[in-house]
């Protein structure tokens, strides 16, 4: 089989990759965009497979697939069925009984390389509940075995029937079709997405995470990689001082895209095409000894290199079990122990599990002994998905759980919400909760699915008043203008059917006598700093007003942004918990809501205060806040009030309420 010479220079360029994932898994304010150091393991990824591919196809004429694959889980397989095993056995300790259900299902998916379509049917990759998935890393190793079992067959048809510069070009024009792939898919071309969803599913049409986590979309990072093999050595068609040029190029491009990215951008698409290319050009012009060469050749480089794929696998993990256990963000020094944690642990597996397996080389070229390491991998395989059907089946082992443990699911808090929806069916058909109490006087609530979550507070805080909720999920109340839903719907049904519940509510209170109405929903970072929203909001104030009605528009209200639900229990409690660590837990930093303050201020700048409360300093107004108060959760999620959560918050606003 061809073997490509040992390139020290590549680990070094491995280990910048590796670091700067893991420095944007720590929350690195610095490397917003560290998550590119995926796509230059892609390109590398491309290079090395085509390179040792097409080496064996010229040399023999044909492939051995046998001995392709059994190289590739040796490779890959031990470090990763030992990351599986250990996240497993944290996961039993740490996680409830539905989240250790959710792992297990995540658990079959990785040990057959598919992890990348489960999470993509998830969640986005960026979502907060993201740090909550152990073994979501696996996305990227999954594309890596997809794209194996279709590039060594395909590699070698293109090889065996074209040569030189048409070869070249049949390769490009395949990545070229994988890029346009992504432009398409991002279309707002109506037809395009209504294709997309018949061949893909109503969650793939416009989603951004599809781009994200699927291999054609990611095909022509490998192939960037892989085209370098084909063209002429550096050493022949550039000059020393060109070529440390080019490298001290590909070098920013990688580094200014890890720094200048974030998470708002739609990704892979052109984006890619700037750390992608980075890395081509150190790839290809780093070979000549020089100061860069040098650089990417210090030992404690390469050394984080060799053990890049071990870093990979068990860096999450660690983040992600830390994280849930102390069910907080990370400070510097816990970011510093994660991080040095992570390389010891690394070197262990690359010491004692990744090279042991790669080193083996008895007997390793004979046909007994290839098929012998499959048959192996397959079954590990198996036995991991085994696992993992267990863990879903037994729904997460709940008897876990210890017996003064007494687990609220969100389903339980929204049922015990709805307790107070105590009316009959109402003539307007879109007040879908009420609290009837045959008085004159009443309070209305417009909005989304927080206007809802106040109905408790209100009901006990206001007992001689009729409260009624006019909601509809992800809509806010506007003027009956089409497109103010939260900017992430993409469903036209979904705007069409908010535009008209608007209109039909704005006319109804046109011909409802005097009363109170409090505007209230869910708040979206810089949603009120378009003019627009400011002009329809200040409309829909003044339109209200002059039917007589007393309305306000209520605030965002500051919210903790991680599952509450969750926070107040762990399994073996007085093992792994204690009460102390479980109020602990419940604490939230006002800082994580800090876009929600500057969103109320901005509203109390350009609203009178007869028309805006701000809820700034309820419930939270120091810098750490309490999510549990006398044992009781005050949120139901990352952002709904439970029904004392409700209560507490409507009591303190009641004064600007009346």
């Amino acid at each position: 089989m061809h073997k490509f010479s040992y390139r020290p220079e590549i680990d070094g360029l491995r280990a910048i990759a590796v670091l700067l994932v893991l420095f944007f898994h720590l929350g690195s304010d610095l490397f917003q965009g560290g998550y590119i150091g995926v796509d230059v393991f892609l390109v590398i990824s491309g290079y090395l497979i085509t390179g040792i591919l097409y080496g064996e196809i010229k040399e023999t004429g044909s492939l051995s697939f046998l001995r392709f694959y059994s190289r590739r889980i040796r490779r890959l397989f031990p470090s990763l069925f030992a990351t599986s095993l250990i996240c497993t056995i944290s996961a039993f300790f740490i996680y409830l009984p539905n989240q250790f259900e959710r792992f297990g299902r995540s658990l079959m998916y990785s040990s057959f390389s598919l992890s990348n379509f489960y999470f993509w049917k998830q969640s986005n990759y960026f979502d907060t509940d993201a740090v909550l998935k152990p073994l979501l890393h696996t996305w990227s190793l999954a594309i890596e075995e997809q794209f194996y079992l279709i590039w060594p067959l395909a590699l070698l048809l293109i090889a065996k029937h074209l040569k030189g510069k048409t070869l070249l070009t049949v390769i490009l024009s395949v990545g070229t079709l994988s890029l346009i792939l992504n432009f398409t898919f991002m279309s707002e071309n109506t037809y395009i997405q209504n294709t997309i969803t018949f061949l893909l599913g109503s969650r793939a049409g416009g989603n951004p995470a599809t781009i994200f986590y699927l291999l054609p979309f990611r095909i022509f990072e490998f192939i960037i990689g892989g085209c370098i093999v084909f063209l002429p050595s550096s050493r022949l068609s550039t000059s020393k001082t060109s070529q440390c040029f080019l490298t001290a190029l590909g070098l920013v491009m990688i580094l200014f895209s890890a720094i200048w990215f974030d998470e708002k951008l739609v990704f892979p698409s052109y984006f890619a095409l700037l750390p992608c290319l980075g890395t081509f050009l150190v790839i290809r012009h780093s070979e000549k000894k020089g100061i860069l060469n040098s650089f990417l050749t210090l030992k404690p480089l390469v050394y984080i290199g060799l053990i890049s794929y071990s870093l990979y696998l068990i860096h999450w993990p660690v983040i992600t079990f830390y994280y849930y256990y102390s069910f907080g963000p990370l400070n510097i020094i816990e970011m510093s122990v994660i991080f040095i944690s992570s390389v010891l642990l690394a070197h262990l597996m690359y010491k004692y599990v990744e090279t042991p397996f790669r080193k083996s080389r008895s007997n390793s070229s004979s046909a007994f002994q290839m098929k012998k390491t499959i048959v192996l991998g397959i079954l590990s395989m198996c036995l991991l998905a085994s696992l993992g059907y267990i863990i879903q089946e037994n729904d997460g082992f709940p008897n876990r759980m210890n017996s003064d443990v007494i687990l609220k699911s969100k389903s339980d808090y929204r049922d015990e919400e709805s307790s107070y929806c105590l009316q009959r069916k109402h003539s307007f058909k879109h007040i879908t909760c009420g609290f009837e109490r045959n008085s004159k006087d009443s309070i209305y609530v417009w909005g989304d699915s927080h206007a809802r979550h106040l109905m408790p507070g209100l009901a006990t805080r206001f007992p001689n008043h009729n409260i009624y909720i006019i909601y509809l999920s992800d809509c806010l109340p506007q003027n009956g203008i089409e497109g103010f839903t939260h900017p992430f719907i993409k469903d036209l049904g979904v705007l069409s059917k908010c535009s008209q519940r608007n209109q039909e509510t704005l006319e109804y209170f046109k011909n409802l006598p005097p009363t109170q109405v409090l505007l209230h929903y869910y708040v979206y970072d810089g949603l009120s700093k378009t003019d627009r929203y400011l002009d329809s909001s200040r409309k829909l104030l003044e339109t209200l007003k002059e039917s007589g009605h007393n309305t306000k528009l209520l605030g965002g209200n500051i919210r903790p942004n991680k599952p509450m639900s969750e926070c107040v229990a762990l399994p073996f409690r007085s093992f792994v918990a204690n009460k102390e660590l479980a109020k602990n837990r419940c604490k939230y930093r006002l800082s994580d809501s800090g876009f929600i303050l500057k969103e109320n201020d901005f509203l109390k700048e350009n609203l009178s205060d007869k028309d805006f409360i701000n809820p700034n300093d309820i419930l939270c107004n120091t810098e750490i806040c309490d999510g549990l108060k006398d044992e009781k959760l005050l949120f139901r999620d990352k952002h709904h009030f439970t029904v004392e959560g409700s209560i507490q918050f409507i009591e303190k606003i009641k004064p600007e309420i009346q």
